[in-house]
């Protein structure tokens, strides 16, 4: 045997011993041999599976992580949202609606209030910065039974001031076709306790908590959840925690992955925790902050309209001044 056939027998065992190595890795932390649940896909309906309640993890300062903000209606907590710029913030499209009614209807921006630089969400903490929103927007394939492009975004009347309590996130920006592995990512959102999106918590700490989450493959999601899962998903194991208020920014690296859709996972601990894939729509977030509405529901507040119309008013006065006079 020359020395080319015994380096090239040498390589292949080498390019084997790799492979099971590569292998072991995967099942190291993908073992999917306990993930059967007995439940019927057909019982599910993501839309009633919107829970509120944080459970695990471990608290935090918001200087950790200051883009996260507090999305409230009326002052009671209805989601956690990531301020992507001084202006705009993203969060759960379902955050946006009625979920009373069947129809997908915005609700009006003028109940709405983001929060920022706030680590302990009270009413008696007047910490951080709170702005008036003038505009909610929904994705126009979003479908709210099964959640599919379930993201929105709101747009403050006045902008944050950017701070080290304040400041915006990046978005993923890698195409989504091109699928990145993140072993583990960071989910960060404030423990209100289990309540739904329009009564107020009754929770004692209302503090900001960070959790640890590892990724579930793309193949073993669809296995366990089906036809609800598309290429716009992202999916987390819980491994008992429960990943609390929609919206909830999803952190792998250092940008924001993915925000938090629903999960059944609080009920069936084997069951994963659902997320929006930013990469999906990262085109569509910078259309919409550009003023460029294809693919868009909005709803503007009623006093922002006022100023619209009177702005425009004005403008046509000066055009009709300029041709006249």
């Amino acid at each position: 045997m020359n020395s080319y056939s015994f380096s090239k027998i040498l390589l292949y065992i080498v390019q084997i011993v790799s492979c099971k190595n590569n292998v072991y890795e995967q099942n190291k932390y993908h073992d999917d041999s306990e993930n059967t649940v007995n439940i019927s896909i057909d019982d599910i309906i993501p839309e009633n599976s919107v829970k509120n309640e944080l459970r695990g993890g471990s608290l935090i300062n918001i200087r950790e992580y200051p883009f996260v903000v507090s999305i409230q209606k009326k002052l009671i907590p209805r989601c956690v949202g990531s301020l992507i710029s001084p202006f705009w913030v993203i969060t759960a499209g379902h955050c946006l609606i009625d979920l009373n009614k069947k129809s997908t209807n915005i609700l009006d921006p003028d109940d709405f209030t983001v929060i920022s630089g706030r680590t302990i969400m009270t009413s008696s903490d007047k910490d951080g910065q709170e702005r008036k929103v003038e505009m909610l927007v929904l994705h126009s394939r979003f479908q709210r039974v099964y959640l599919n492009y379930d993201v929105g975004l709101v747009k403050t009347k006045d902008k944050f001031t950017l701070n080290y309590f304040t400041q915006s996130v990046k978005l993923y920006s890698m195409p989504s076709e091109i699928k990145t592995y993140f072993q583990f990512c960071k989910l960060i959102g404030w423990e209100f306790g289990n309540h739904t999106l329009d009564e107020p918590s009754e929770a004692n700490t209302k503090k900001l908590k960070m959790m640890n989450l590892r990724t579930m493959s793309f193949e073993l999601c669809k296995s366990l959840l089906g036809r609800l899962i598309t290429q716009d998903s992202v999916c987390s194991h819980l491994d008992g925690k429960c990943p609390g208020q929609s919206g909830s920014p999803l952190i792998c690296g250092d940008t924001l992955y993915g925000i938090f859709t629903w999960t059944t996972g609080c009920l069936y601990p084997k069951m994963p925790a659902i997320f929006m894939r930013v990469a999906k729509i990262y085109i569509w977030v910078h259309n919409v902050t550009d003023g460029i509405y294809t693919e868009a529901y909005r709803k503007v507040a009623s006093n922002a309209m006022k100023v619209f119309e009177y702005s425009a008013f004005l403008y046509i006065l000066q055009i009709y001044a300029f041709i006249y006079f």
